[in-house]
Parts: structure tokens; C-alpha cells; sequence
């Protein structure tokens, strides 16, 4: 098991499972100049659940579309081996919000591939995060085109089987 596969499987979920739904997809939901960036996410987060797992997410705005995120566990330095650096947007589909996360940390193209997730943000600052998977036979990473996924996902909007491990996490106060 490489060590993003590790250090996920430490993490248990954050934009989590980056190796959980197969190898990755090529193309993304949508391109990240469609999408908006959210401020409330902006910040440190903390794993809150699942309980049995301790990890941390720093989200910081890049550009007007798009969020830097790493994902390490607490007490690591930012540039430990184990520390995974993401480029995420979100992608609106019939007003849900889906994240379109790429692993950034490769110079390698073809490893810089998309993982999917929608998330919450409920009214005590808690954010969930949700991975989407395959469902039936359809594989998520299969998909050559954006339009063919972002169709894929509107057709199972509501269909259970799209959503699969979540966690939740809580923003940390920043000192000062």
C-alpha cells in the first residue's frame, strides 16, 4: 500500500477517498472555471468522526475558483512525505454541491486524477463529507467525458447508492 493509500486509510475520509473508489477519474465533474468558492469552508478542520481515527484538513482559497487542501495527521509538519495536497473545487448539479478533488502531489499527469464528494455544512459549523461511488456496474472513474459524469451523477441525485463512507469534521479556532 503506497503511502497516500496510508495515510487516507489514516485519515479514514477528508475529500477521503481519494484511493477508496477505485484508481481515480480522468476527467472531472465540471471545469473548475464553472465553479465558486465557498469561504465557510476556508480554515483548519479537525476530525470529528469516525471517532476511531485522528486526522486534519487545511483548506485555503487559491484563486476565485478554486481551494488548496492538505490533509495530514495532527502534529506532522506540512511538508511530511505523508501530507496530501489537493487542488478542489465544487461543481453545482441540480443545487448540490459536489467537490472535485485532484491529487496534486505528482509531477506525473496521469496521477493527478479526480476524486468526488458532496458535503454539508450544517448551522453549528460541522461539515460532512461524503465520497461517491460506483453504482451497479457503472464505475465512477470510468467515464471518458465531464458531461457523460455530470450526467451520470444528475440521474442518481437521488438514488442512495451514489453515496457511500462519510466523516465529519469541525473547524479549528485559530489562536489570536
Amino acid at each position: 500500500m503506497n503511502s497516500y493509500k496510508r495515510c487516507f486509510f489514516a485519515l479514514s475520509v477528508v475529500f477521503m477517498a481519494l484511493m477508496w473508489i477505485g484508481c481515480g477519474s480522468e476527467v472531472p465533474i465540471s471545469e473548475a472555471g464553472e465553479a465558486v468558492v465557498v469561504d465557510d469552508l476556508v480554515g483548519q478542520w479537525q476530525l470529528v468522526t469516525p471517532a476511531n481515527e485522528d486526522g486534519q484538513m487545511l483548506v485555503l482559497k487559491f484563486d476565485e475558483h478554486t481551494y488548496y487542501v492538505e490533509l495530514r495527521e495532527p502534529g506532522t509538519e506540512p511538508f511530511d512525505k505523508d501530507t496530501i495536497r489537493l487542488r478542489a473545487y465544487i461543481t453545482e448539479v441540480d443545487g448540490k454541491a459536489f467537490v472535485n478533488a485532484q491529487n496534486i502531489d505528482s509531477p506525473k499527469d496521469e496521477d493527478r486524477v479526480y476524486f468526488f464528494y458532496t458535503y454539508t455544512l450544517d448551522p453549528n459549523g460541522l461539515l460532512t463529507i461524503t465520497e461517491l461511488q460506483d453504482v451497479d456496474d457503472q464505475k465512477i472513474d470510468k467515464f471518458e467525458t465531464s458531461e457523460a459524469l455530470r450526467a451520470f451523477i444528475q440521474q442518481n441525485l437521488h438514488n442512495g447508492a451514489l453515496y457511500g463512507e462519510s466523516m465529519t469534521m469541525m473547524k479549528m479556532k485559530v489562536a489570536g
